[in-house]
């Protein structure tokens, strides 16, 4: 991988450790205006879409308006215990931005939890610009094409770090460099992300930084 002048990160599995985050406000909003059965181990595979673009596909549309009020108030108050930046990240960031590094923040999730949760962590500054998701459905490699348009960037000088098979299935798509953060993942995943997108999964956060530092 060549030298980049412009690094993009995931949110989720990338920076922050939110899953359980993610899926207690969703399931809770899905339990009190849809169905309070709802099996909170189901929810990953909606997964694609924003968050209100989930819950918009499973409440009824006469309840949706006051589920999704519900959801970002909770949403708000549950990120005070159960969003959890990974260890030396914000570092990483600092220190690309440091080096004038060009640092972009592209992401699946919802534009209204990610400025909830980017103020959270003070982050904001180190983003020159935000890629929020779709409400119907992945739409990373689109993204990115406006990304390198909007700022003329070329592919060349990119890479994406980003923690699912998806994000290396999107990438490959456009196409740009990617390297995978497998820290987030078990052991059996991580070597899933190694079988696709071999040389270039960081499992250790320390790992993470070496490959970065290695692309200055």
């Amino acid at each position: 991988m060549k030298k980049k002048e412009c690094f993009v990160f995931d949110f989720d599995g990338t920076l922050v450790d939110s899953n359980e985050l993610e899926k207690v406000t969703m399931v809770e909003t899905i339990h009190r205006y849809h169905d309070p059965f709802f099996r909170p181990d189901t929810i990953y595979s909606y997964f694609g879409p924003t968050e209100d673009g989930i819950l918009r596909k499973v409440i009824a549309p006469e309840k949706i308006k006051e589920a999704l009020s519900f959801f970002f108030d909770y949403y708000e108050k549950r990120q005070e215990d159960l969003l959890i930046p990974f260890p030396e990240m914000e570092e990483i960031l600092k220190l690309l931005k440091e080096k004038g590094k060009r640092l972009f923040l592209l992401t699946g999730r919802s534009e209204r939890t990610l400025l909830l949760s980017l103020k959270k962590l003070s982050y904001e500054a180190y983003f020159k610009k935000c890629y929020w998701g779709s409400h119907e459905g992945v739409n990373k490699p689109d993204s990115m094409r406006r990304l390198l348009e909007e700022n003329r960037l070329e592919k060349k000088d990119v890479v994406y770090v980003g923690d699912t098979l998806e994000d290396i299935r999107s990438m490959k798509e456009v196409p740009v460099d990617l390297l995978s953060a497998g820290y987030s993942h078990s052991q059996t995943y991580g070597e899933e992300l190694e079988r696709n997108n071999p040389g270039n999964v960081c499992h250790t956060i320390r790992e993470l930084k070496s490959k970065l530092m290695k692309l200055l």
